[in-house]
């Protein structure tokens, strides 16, 4: 079983995407929602590019990244997941021919601004930048959060500090990357997982490869250990300070 909640195929549906290029950077503008693994995009997200495989690049790509395709003849932009020697289509899990789609480059984080709710559905890592200092001293790097956790931080941040910025990772070790590059007032999410989405395709390397890493998962991952709860404000701290005090 993944990590990220399991969804009915019926229910999947592929975001539509437009490449934007502006100020010497790339993203992808999600124009309508859809899903990848674990995330659910909403129409204006963002999609922050890197890796662009540019003329002369020599980009590797590696297990769980999302990618972002485009079609060497006709038709839109489609994401997929890297997995051994295939990409797997998001959010669907069909292997995507290369002789028909090529790569333009990886997907760093999704971006949206905070407060503005979460996509994930997925337990991680959180890292904050300009972030009120209770909340700074509260979060723990080496816990996970759960999605309602990190909704609920991301609300609390904006309205204390519209300038904080909050990174979710699922691969701890990204997340000073995220930290190193986020602008203020965004919530960025590493769209990177530890494994690839829950296929249809019944290739049986594929199947294989997916079970053998499975396994080795099992056998290595330690539980996790979460945040709580979220710290008390300054304000609320002094609030219950000058009702013990009214009441002696």
């Amino acid at each position: 079983m993944s990590v990220f909640s399991s969804q009915s195929h019926t229910n999947l549906r592929a975001p539509r995407l437009e490449l934007i290029t502006e100020d010497g950077g790339s993203y992808v503008q999600v124009q309508s929602w859809g899903n990848i693994e674990g995330i659910r995009l909403l129409s204006m997200d963002r999609l922050i590019v890197h890796k662009l495989n540019e003329l002369g690049s020599n980009h590797e790509y590696h297990l769980g990244e999302l990618v972002l395709l485009r079609p060497k003849q006709y038709g839109g932009l489609i994401l997929g997941r890297v997995y051994g020697e295939h990409i797997l289509m998001e959010p669907f899990g069909k292997v995507v021919s290369m002789e028909r789609w090529s790569i333009v480059g990886a997907i760093l984080a999704v971006e949206r601004d905070i407060g503005n709710g979460s996509p994930l559905a997925l337990h991680a890592y959180v890292g904050l930048y300009n972030a009120p200092k209770h909340y700074e001293a509260h979060i723990d790097e080496d816990k996970v959060c759960e999605p309602l956790y990190v909704e609920e931080l991301s609300k609390r941040l904006q309205q204390e500090n519209s300038r904080a910025s909050c990174v979710i990772a699922i691969e701890k070790e990204i997340i000073s990357v995220l930290l190193a590059q986020v602008p203020q007032g965004k919530l960025w999410i590493s769209p990177n997982t530890e494994e690839s989405v829950p296929t249809l395709y019944k290739e049986w390397q594929v199947a294989s490869k997916r079970a053998q890493r499975k396994n080795w998962m099992r056998r290595h991952r330690k539980d996790p250990v979460y945040h709580k709860h979220l710290p008390n404000t300054p304000e609320d701290i002094h609030r219950v300070l000058t009702v013990s005090i009214a009441s002696k």
